[in-house]
């Protein structure tokens, strides 16, 4: 029996390697958009302020139940780096105490310190602290702005383009395909999305707009960003695409223009037809999991129909031109 084409192209020996990559890839945890300076620290202490070293520090994304580990050091410090955006969990455990929670809101590039005071007591007794409002990084000078998913899906983005966004941030004019920030030219940008540059290499231009649907966060860094992001001088900006979480979740989109509502273009008044416009722009964004708590899958797609008239103005040769005449 013939086997399907598409089998065909493959040798054995890549048809194993092939299955063993799947394999892989369907067993690694979720990491996506990571960077070191996406984070938390801080430091664990008694009721009477020493230091306490040996104690657990669990730190857990709720959506998608990835956790982080470490124990403090000598110095009763902690740090846990590598953490994607989102609403965490952190748990501080030690036998003797009681256990301490807190619950916290990590953005992008964000490293924040929630230090930890244990009292004396049980494990099982549970000691929880919610956040009430954004913890303030005292880590970085970095200026700039972030803007979360719910932002973004409630602001009215023209033409739902995700770099008007950049208008937010002081000091940052974002036009067309570039961002310029505190002066520097738009040539000196670094856009990325989940860490991966977007740019055009040989003109600095960005060339790949996903849908706002897609975005979990958008930040700029306009100055005092650290040396990880080196190699150009100006705006950086970063882009955190959604993740699929253990939850399965999408929405779908239609938003519809038309010339309805538009005034007469005054360089085409009646009788002429008014310019025509209707806009179609559709799509959706679904996720979830492959394997719960550790790998995950999101897919977005957007298509935009638009039909439209321009009204311009042009110069036309004169019949007696064409014949010679040019009195």
């Amino acid at each position: 029996m013939e086997r399907p084409g598409w089998v065909r192209l493959l040798s054995p020996a890549r048809w194993r390697t092939s299955c063993l990559l799947l394999l892989w890839l369907l067993g690694t945890t979720g990491a996506g958009a990571q960077t070191v300076d996406t984070g938390v620290l801080g430091t664990v202490t008694d009721g009477s302020g020493a230091l306490i070293p040996g104690a657990a520090v669990t730190v857990t994304n709720q959506a998608t139940g990835v956790k982080g580990n470490i124990v403090s050091g000598s110095d009763g410090a902690f740090e846990v780096r590598y953490l994607t955006p989102g609403e965490y969990v952190m748990d501080v455990t030690l036998d003797g105490f009681k256990t301490e929670r807190r619950t916290f809101q990590l953005r992008g590039s964000q490293l924040i310190r929630v230090d930890v005071q244990m009292s004396v007591g049980g494990q099982q007794e549970t000691v929880e602290v919610v956040a009430a409002g954004q913890l303030i990084e005292t880590q970085s000078g970095v200026t700039g702005n972030t803007v979360s998913a719910r932002t973004i899906t409630n602001l009215p983005l023209s033409g739902r383009n995700f770099t008007s966004l950049g208008n937010l941030t002081a000091g940052v004019v974002a036009s067309g395909t570039q961002f310029r920030a505190s002066g520097a030219r738009g040539m000196y940008q670094q856009v990325s999305f989940d860490g991966v540059s977007a740019l055009n290499n040989r003109g600095n231009n960005l060339f790949m707009y996903p849908s706002v649907d897609a975005v979990e966060e958008f930040k700029v860094q306009a100055t005092n960003y650290t040396a990880e992001y080196g190699g150009h001088a100006g705006a950086n900006v970063t882009l955190q695409l959604k993740s699929g979480t253990n939850a399965l979740r999408g929405t779908v989109f239609e938003f519809y223009r038309n010339d309805a509502l538009d005034a007469r273009n005054y360089f085409s008044p009646a009788p002429n037809p008014k310019p025509q416009l209707e806009r179609h722009q559709y799509g959706g964004v679904i996720g979830g999991p492959i394997k719960r708590g550790r790998t995950f899958f999101m897919a977005s797609y957007e298509k935009t129909d638009d039909v439209r008239e321009v009204v311009a103005q042009a110069n036309v040769i004169p019949d007696a031109f064409k014949r010679g005449d040019f009195s």
